[in-house]
């Protein structure tokens, strides 16, 4: 069965199941989606990088058992978010 998790912010959807081995022991896993991966500015390698490992913390952190969905959660994202955003413009 899989969980799906919509965040209202930058249309992420993360998508969750969970496994059993051999000996019973289980793990969760998933994929992540957003509309993050295109530069506010220009498509650039830097920027793409910068997702990619935010959404892969994201993913670690509901795999984990972690609530995503708090105000305070989101509110960090978009902090990165703007911090990025803040920091490509400067180097425009």
């Amino acid at each position: 069965m899989v969980k799906l998790i919509e965040l209202p912010i930058y249309k992420i959807r993360v998508f969750l199941h969970t496994i059993k081995d051999a000996n019973g022991h289980e793990d969760t896993q998933g994929t992540i989606e957003s509309d993050l991966h295109i530069s506010p500015l220009e498509k650039d390698k830097e920027y793409e990088i910068a997702v990619d490992t935010l959404e892969s913390l994201i993913l670690a952190q509901a795999c984990a058992g972690i609530d995503i969905t708090t105000p305070a959660y989101l509110e960090s994202i978009e902090t990165v978010v703007d911090a990025w955003t803040n920091q490509l413009e400067e180097c425009m």
